[in-house]
């Protein structure tokens, strides 16, 4: 028989795109007649010839990504997230897992292809994340009764494009000015999350988005809501090790309406002792001459690819605190929003203990045995290269699902710290649910971030941070023990596997 082929397509955000490649490397272990073809634009093509590459040994990846992994940049240009590619064009598939984000993609499969294509969404954020925003309203979401009925979605995708294929006012550039701020103090209402208000889900100022924040989210939210619904099956990057009642309320409302999930994570392969890229072990050497004289370990810093602190004060003094106490840093700065004003770079500089980078080998650093703590915004991909490589956090969140991960890994695990004095904004700096029979009130002046990041470091070495880091090294080997024979994530590949040759 002819091998299955598979087709993956994402929104271009590493985020969405990353775990798409660890996913393809397992299926094409697993099962031998696949083919498959990841559909990306120009920058994530290069970024995921070079995950590939650090993931697999030279021999396996000569195996797999001569034949049977295909990365094809379909763009040749960078595209802005919840753009229309109109370069898409529909592949001869036997399934395609696409992101239910960009309906340009589940449209054209779904109207194009030569013959009936199972398509699958693909979700890569836990299921707190997906039920608050795509759910309907009996499990704490947001989505207008509409949307569960065909007729419902029919009238809701006519108004995603106009007359020339275009997403109907869409919007080219985005404006880097505050957004106003909620005024949303609903309880969530989610199953299994922590308790929180709504407006805790936007802890920071976003300079990212600024103006058109609402407008995107809104957008978002209307392009999950429909093809979500309109999927063969979903996959979830989560699993019940990490939030068993949250996934279970996910599968439970799912075949209610006839949908299977399956549940992956983490999606973050180890790196091999031999593989093509080389020099990224020269970070740390070059920072740390003599590991013993290390005493909380080195601290990874890194907000991702795309966010940044907004209030450069509040780094400043998380790097001034790591200097007098003579703790080694990496600072990743790869945001387009970072801005640092003349002395930034000096401070770092004349430390003799701490180097900033545009971007840093992430997990090189995580998997090194200095690497002791790792200060994030607590995107889903970086706390599952945590999990890899057990790793424990400091959770700086700011946006997005970051919230929901720094307080599930906070109040529900108790397997991490969270800087709290460190939100801004109006919505930032109101009350939090988990303080609010408590002595402890958050005032976010410049003070109290200092005297939260004091407070940390001594916490971090004494019995409080012993016991989160073996609650999170547990955490983390939980996780991992998934894929085992007979673990949850290993059962879903092998169900999503029979599935594919039905």
């Amino acid at each position: 028989m002819p091998p299955k082929h598979i087709l993956f397509h994402a929104m271009p955000v590493w985020g969405h795109t990353k775990p798409m490649a660890h996913f393809a490397v397992l299926i094409s272990r697993a099962c031998q007649d696949t083919v498959i073809t990841l559909a990306v634009t120009k920058t994530v093509y290069s970024k995921l010839v070079h995950e590939l590459k650090s993931k697999l040994s030279v021999d396996e990846y000569d195996a797999l990504a001569a034949s049977r992994i295909n990365i094809i940049d379909i763009s040749g240009a960078d595209a802005m997230p919840l753009t229309n590619l109109k370069e898409f064009s529909v592949f001869y598939t036997d399934l395609s897992i696409i992101d239910p984000l960009v309906p340009y993609a589940f449209e054209a499969v779904r109207t194009k292809s030569p013959t009936k294509v199972k398509i699958i969404s693909w979700m890569t954020f836990p299921c707190g994340t997906l039920l608050e925003i795509f759910s309907p309203a009996a499990l704490g979401g947001k989505t207008d009764p509409i949307m569960e009925t065909e007729a419902g979605r029919q009238e809701a995708r006519a108004t995603i494009f106009d007359a020339q294929g275009d997403y109907a006012d869409e919007r080219k550039k985005l404006i880097m000015v505050p957004v106003p701020p909620s005024s949303d103090n609903r309880k969530l209402n989610v199953p299994g999350l922590p308790p929180m208000y709504r407006h805790e889900l936007f802890p920071q100022i976003d300079l990212l988005l600024g103006a058109d924040s609402g407008f995107l989210a809104d957008r978002s939210a209307t392009f999950g809501q429909i093809y979500l619904r309109e999927a063969d099956g979903v996959i979830v990057v989560s699993n019940s090790v990490y939030e068993r009642e949250t996934l279970h309320a996910t599968k439970t409302w799912f075949a209610s309406i006839g949908i299977p999930t399956y549940a992956f994570a983490p999606l973050s392969l180890p790196r091999p002792l031999t593989y093509q890229v080389q020099g990224d072990e020269e970070v740390i050497p070059s920072l740390i001459a003599d590991p013993q004289n290390i005493i909380f370990g080195v601290k990874q810093i890194s907000f991702g690819t795309i966010f940044f602190p907004p209030q450069q004060e509040k780094l400043v003094a998380l790097l001034e605190a790591l200097i007098e106490n003579q703790v080694p840093f990496l600072l990743a700065h790869a945001s387009p929003i970072f801005q640092p004003s003349g002395d930034f770079f000096t401070l770092i500089k004349d430390s003799g203990i701490g180097m900033a980078m545009p971007w840093t080998p992430q997990e090189t650093i995580l998997q090194h045995e200095v690497t002791g703590w790792f200060v994030t915004h607590g995107g889903w991909n970086s706390i599952q290269e945590s999990f890899q490589y057990k790793v424990p956090l400091i959770l700086w969140p700011l946006s997005g699902d970051q919230p929901l991960n720094a307080a599930v890994l906070t109040c529900t695990h108790k397997a991490a710290f969270e800087l709290i004095e460190v939100r801004s904004g109006d919505d930032g700096t109101k009350p939090l649910l988990r303080f609010e029979n408590t002595d402890y009130k958050p005032t976010f002046t410049m003070d109290a971030v200092r005297a939260e990041l004091e407070a940390l470091l001594v916490k971090i070495k004494g019995e409080e941070g012993r016991m989160v880091r073996s609650r999170f090294e547990n955490l983390s080997e939980d996780m991992l023990r998934s894929w085992d024979d007979g673990g949850e994530c290993n059962d879903n590949l092998h169900e999503f596997l029979k599935m594919l040759h039905v």
